[in-house]
């Protein structure tokens, strides 16, 4: 029975690890996810995707200026990273 609990604690932390972040910026003060992306592309991001997350930040999904695979969360307000993986 312990190591069945251990088992769903150490599942359960590695969920919440993986969650999304949550921003809380209403919608009328976001930036346009167009301009957005350009933003991006001209700080070297090659963007793949650019979405709205269940938590409610922009998600990249894309490559980094070195070329390395990335999920960056942003703040639709501030555009400032929440969260990158």
């Amino acid at each position: 029975m312990k190591k069945m609990l251990v088992m769903i604690a150490a599942g359960a932390a590695s969920f919440s690890a993986l969650a999304a972040p949550t921003c809380n910026a209403p919608e009328e003060k976001w930036v346009s996810p167009t301009y957005f992306e350009a933003e991006l592309q001209a700080q070297g991001y090659q963007v793949e995707s650019l979405d709205i997350s269940a938590g409610k930040c922009f998600e990249l999904k894309g490559k980094d200026k070195a070329g390395k695979q990335v999920v960056v969360y942003f703040d639709p307000e501030t555009t400032e990273v929440v969260d990158k993986k």
